[in-house]
């Protein structure tokens, strides 16, 4: 199913061959090379695809982006390090790992039409990927994991097979969007999965697992309420904790609508539900932004409603709330892509008329970024920022790293 091709000139072609892989340099990438813009004066046996920029302030963070990589991506994020970042267009028959420093693609891995990956999730380390592919003509799901420097995969594991009358034109099911993530360390990697849909269509059969990443086995499966829906999911920086948003739709009871459940991985058990503006009569109206752990005794949760925020710390090993803020500089109503940098210092968002801001949470000091922007995401070091534009992904580092 896989075919391997060595590229001299660092530009391969795919063979349509069920899920293939072209090594570029180091890594594994999937964009088409039709859809690759040189943007630097080099030759074309090069893959970078970056342009640097050295314009900063006297901010936290630099004002113009220091590399650009020419790719139009749906799905993207980084490693902890924030040196390494993966992509994946919107048809997810492909995934790209890129240099964040160079522009350089290392590697590319893409599939044929009969398969397409539905969850995608880089380690820690930056040395492996995992994937959920689904299977058009069976509705297979499976779980892969792949090397990043050679390109191969290491290992595959079934995880069952979608069930639901959504399919695409090519007879993809679709419905909620699976979730990966690796945990600290990158021992085990999660995946939360609805395998079907109940009666009223809303997604049903939850599984939310552990895998062991050695072998993709099943190493735990959390508890789950049965009615819950999920949206996002974080991992305390030990590693104990899990915590998942209940996403706020299919008429959730009131005060639980982008409540946060916390799970104790030692044994699997849900030990508390943080409701974060149970308190506000308007709570229901609140959309959650983001949430992070800043320590393993801290949790902090964004939501906000038109002009109103909610930016709520709790100490998740004993469900207490620490510290709420309703006050951030700089905050508009059509704000929207909002992401919380893993120290909970700094906030990125951007609206149409208030345009794209990084805003320290600690001193209010905004610093607004250059060009049209959509969708963000930090690395866990807190010192790179990758920011989607309609064509590109810009990524900007901090101006003083140690800070």
């Amino acid at each position: 199913m896989f075919k391997t091709i060595g590229m001299a000139s660092g530009l391969g072609l795919a063979l349509g061959l069920g899920l293939e892989v072209s090594l570029l340099s180091r890594g594994h990438t999937l964009a088409h090379p039709s859809t690759l813009l040189v943007m630097q004066e080099s030759s074309l046996s090069s893959p970078s695809t970056a342009t640097k920029a050295d314009s900063t302030v006297a901010s936290s963070w630099t004002t113009a982006p220091a590399t650009t990589i020419a790719m139009e991506a749906e799905r993207f994020s980084l490693s902890s390090s924030g040196e390494r970042l993966l992509t994946s267009p919107f048809a997810g028959n492909e995934f790209q790992v890129w240099n964040t420093q160079t522009g350089e693609l290392l590697t590319e891995v893409s599939s044929d039409r009969t398969t397409r990956f539905d969850a995608l999730a880089i380690s820690n380390d930056g040395t492996q990927v995992a994937a959920v592919v689904q299977t058009a003509q069976t509705q297979l799901l499976e779980l892969w994991l792949w090397n990043i420097d050679t390109g191969e995969p290491l290992w595959k594991t079934p995880l069952g097979t979608l069930q639901g009358q959504f399919r695409d034109e090519a007879g993809f099911v679709f419905g909620m969007s699976p979730h990966l993530a690796f945990r600290p360390g990158d021992d085990l990697i999660v995946s939360q999965i609805y395998f079907g849909f109940d009666a009223a269509d809303r997604p049903s059969d939850l599984q939310l697992s552990l895998h062991d990443v050695t072998s993709g086995e099943v190493a735990q499966t959390l508890e789950t309420p049965s009615n819950d829906l999920y949206y996002d999911f974080e991992f305390s920086p030990d590693g104990t904790l899990l915590a998942g948003v209940v996403l706020g739709i299919f008429g959730l009871e009131p005060g639980k609508n982008n409540s946060v459940q916390v799970w104790q991985l030692s044994d699997g058990e849900l030990i508390h539900t943080l409701d974060s503006d149970g308190d506000d009569a308007l709570s229901n109206a609140f959309g959650f932004v983001d949430m992070v752990f800043t320590g393993e005794e801290s949790l902090t949760v964004l939501a906000q409603h038109l002009y109103d925020i909610r930016l709520n710390t709790w100490n998740p090993q004993t469900g207490e709330r620490v510290a709420h803020t309703t006050d951030l500089p700089s905050i508009d109503r059509q704000d929207r892509a909002g992401q919380l940098s893993p120290d909970g210092r700094y906030y990125y968002v951007r609206s149409d008329y208030t345009g794209t801001r990084v805003i320290n949470l600690r001193d209010r000091e905004v610093t607004a970024l250059e060009g049209l922007h959509h969708r963000a995401v930090f690395s866990n070091s807190g010192n790179t920022l990758a920011i989607a534009t309609p064509e590109t992904i810009q990524i900007f580092f901090k101006a003083d790293p140690k800070e």
